[in-house]
């Protein structure tokens, strides 16, 4: 009845950043009038009423977190009387989004191939197989993504891998990307004309005949209208011979769906071929020593690591060796959340990370593999922001390795 509440102490939040309650809402049939309200740290910041006739998502609630908790109420704001509400689903997102495993990365085998039943964060029918990227995956052409060590297949028509992303803003802008191709016709009941679509929230966005010869990348951009979360859908649409084997296979990796990404050339993948004559990185301005290696070959230091982004990273080679990059298109009062990886050949060595000049973050780097390193920005009144990382090792001689350097809301 009316003044009836639930309410919930929630932490774990980082203070000052922006998030977003979502709750789904109705009112008992037949029992018109009733209200819900919604109260933050005892500040009423809505009451509305709700439908009779279904669950509705109220998911356009903002707050600015004042500390790591907030005390979250949802009261029953009806008028005296037998009004009862149905409240369900109540999650609290900071608009940055959770897609697993986009990169199939997850599971490793020792086959350079092999059909998956299970696929990490997927649902998934059909034939699946996971296969090796280059040469190691020659039964299904051979193809290399250049993103980490595997893909997946989508083998015959109505095979499908879907999931759904939660933790998105209800009133945000994402932008999601995929790589993707089919396998050439390295069998004999290999056939062409294999076909991929992809689906957004059970809708038809985008279907293609992939190349047998390249991966190539498909970019959608989407504003979210109340949910926090959204399912994709990768199905294998290829038109049915059936009078032979229809083993028209199509490939996918690394799905990516940041909040938003501001720099350029944030994997060290068009900075020139690899080696220590490198005479420009592409959106980067740079100071000292620096090479690009290869992943997973052993470098001139004498270490084989490999960072999972992509085909090449950056080497520091010296103390005083820097990388700098002016990130623009921030906007005030916002939170954002800068990540990179980092790894060393050499004991001792040092990074440094410095906004518009001023250090704020610093840590020995490991000699075991890459890592990831992250740091929380609060725009206050800036736009736009100089970003620089920098070998701070106290010897000359010891390299930083850096990859996948990213920014998002």
């Amino acid at each position: 009845g009316s003044g009836s509440s639930i309410e919930q102490v929630v932490t774990g939040l980082l203070d000052t950043r922006t998030y977003w309650v979502s709750l789904g809402m109705a009112a008992r049939p037949g029992n018109p009038g009733a209200l819900v309200g919604l109260y933050i740290d005892g500040s009423q910041q809505w009451s509305r009423p709700a439908s009779t006739d279904c669950f509705e998502v109220n998911g356009n609630n903002a707050f600015q977190a004042r500390g790591t908790s907030v005390r979250l109420l949802i009261k029953n704001d009806s008028p005296p009387g037998d009004y009862s509400v149905l409240i369900d689903n109540i999650i609290i997102t900071d608009g940055n989004p959770k897609l697993l495993n986009g990169d199939f990365e997850a599971q490793d085998y020792t086959a350079n191939w092999t059909y998956m039943t299970n696929i990490t964060g997927w649902n998934g029918f059909g034939s699946r197989p996971l296969i090796v990227n280059g040469p190691a995956g020659s039964d299904w052409g051979g193809l290399d993504s250049g993103s980490g060590k595997y893909y997946i297949g989508l083998q015959d028509t109505d095979d499908w891998v879907e999931q759904t992303a939660h933790g998105l803003s209800p009133v945000g802008t994402y932008t999601l990307t995929f790589l993707y191709a089919a396998r050439p016709p390295v069998c004999g009941t290999c056939l062409p004309g294999g076909r991929l679509a992809f689906f957004v929230a059970d809708q038809l966005i985008w279907w293609s005949e992939p190349s047998i010869k390249e991966w190539r990348t498909f970019t959608y951009t989407f504003t979210m209208t109340g949910n926090t979360t959204v399912k994709f859908r990768f199905e294998n649409i290829s038109p049915v011979d059936r009078l032979i084997d229809n083993d028209k296979c199509v490939f996918i990796d690394n799905i990516v769906l940041p909040g938003t990404l501001l720099f350029g050339d944030y994997d060290f993948e068009t900075g020139g071929s690899t080696g220590c004559s490198i005479g420009s990185l592409a959106s980067w301005s740079w100071g000292g020593s620096i090479c690009i290696f290869a992943n997973a070959v052993t470098n001139s230091d004498g270490c084989n690591y490999d960072s999972f982004s992509g085909e090449t990273y950056l080497s520091m080679e010296t103390s005083g060796t820097y990388v700098s990059q002016v990130a623009a298109g921030m906007g005030e009062y916002e939170t954002w959340v800068i990540t990179w990886k980092f790894a060393a050949c050499k004991a001792g060595a040092q990074l440094g990370v410095y906004i518009d000049g001023v250090m704020v973050w610093n840590a020995t780097v490991p000699t075991t593999g890459f890592i990831t390193g992250n740091y929380v920005l609060y725009t206050g009144t800036r736009t736009s922001a100089m970003f620089m990382w920098r070998n701070d090792s106290p010897t000359a001689g010891v390299e930083v390795y850096l990859d996948y350097i990213t920014i998002v809301k």
